[in-house]
């Protein structure tokens, strides 16, 4: 009877060290999610107008996203044919559009690519447009008449001068660490492996081990297992 009473006792704490770890976990990982923030990031992040990029973006509300531009003189403006304008978002946040086109012309800088959901959340990632050292603006050139070769100077002497080799990069790769850190997803994520993998030996152990000893124990015992 005692056996019994123990073994319902350790049922009854098992359940209750799960039912804890669930309690603690489940709201952790809906705090994180609610506080995650759209990210937009682009296949490069510079070079001519008129080049198409490929745009991706995570922890967004599923739907339909917008997507725009706003140039460096702060002139809003939105993508067209063939142009993709608008993304779909899937139920995990993400999205990827292979088919959003520059304008041909524009000036040169800094332009922002803007991704608006459906719940009005936006995020931005940043191109910048390259432009010639005598251009006010960047854009798709027209070819230009070829010009009329001169006659070529004869080179004159030059002495070459040995390149300083930089340690910058070496420093900056030895000081990195062996293991990147943890995030607080993934720690949440040990936390339950470890939770679960504590339940299911302490289940082991009620299931088993006790009940077993307690029957070798008594059939041990002198005048054990006769009637």
């Amino acid at each position: 009877m005692a056996r019994i009473v123990i073994i319902r006792l350790l049922y009854i704490v098992l359940f209750t060290i799960v039912c804890e770890i669930f309690s603690m976990t489940s709201p952790a990982f809906a705090y994180f999610k609610a506080n995650q923030k759209p990210e937009v990031s682009l296949s490069i992040q510079q070079g001519p107008l008129g080049v198409t990029l490929t745009v991706r973006g995570k922890n967004f509300h599923a739907g339909r996203a917008s997507i725009s531009y706003i140039d460096p003189h702060n002139v809003a403006g939105v993508f067209v044919a063939p142009s993709d304008s608008s993304a779909q978002v899937g139920p995990h946040g993400t999205f990827v559009s292979t088919n959003i086109i520059m304008p041909s012309s524009g000036p040169a800088g800094d332009w922002k690519i803007a991704v608006t959901d459906s719940k009005r959340a936006t995020a931005i990632a940043r191109y910048h447009v390259l432009a010639a050292p005598e251009a006010q603006s960047a854009g798709v050139s027209s070819p230009s008449p070829t010009p009329i070769p001169s006659p070529t100077p004869i080179p004159s002497p030059t002495v070459r001068s040995t390149p300083a080799i930089s340690t910058v990069g070496i420093a900056n790769a030895t000081s990195r660490p062996p293991f990147p850190p943890l995030d607080t997803a993934s720690t949440i994520l040990v936390l339950l492996v470890v939770g679960g993998t504590l339940g299911v030996a302490a289940l082991m152990l009620v299931l088993f081990i006790i009940p077993w000893s307690e029957y070798f124990h008594e059939r041990n015992m002198p005048g054990g297992g006769q009637w």
